[in-house]
């Protein structure tokens, strides 16, 4: 599970899926299935994702640190 959800950087970023749409140039269905998980971001868009929301690529690829054992 990543650090921050997709739509929790979206939302942070006080971003509408419609905004966030039209800032990278896709359709506001293709950020919709991001979110579902419905597709994968492709690398220059994971790149423009981040920016647009200010959030790190790490916080989107890397798994949260567990405290389990």
């Amino acid at each position: 599970m990543p650090k921050i959800s997709l739509r929790a950087a979206r939302i942070n970023a006080g971003l509408t899926q419609d905004k966030l749409a039209e800032k990278l140039k896709v359709s506001r269905a293709t950020v919709n299935a991001w979110e579902c998980g419905r597709a994968d971001l492709k690398p220059h868009h994971l790149y423009a994702f981040c920016y647009a929301t200010g959030v790190s690529e790490d916080d989107i690829l890397l798994p949260k640190k567990s405290t389990e054992c």
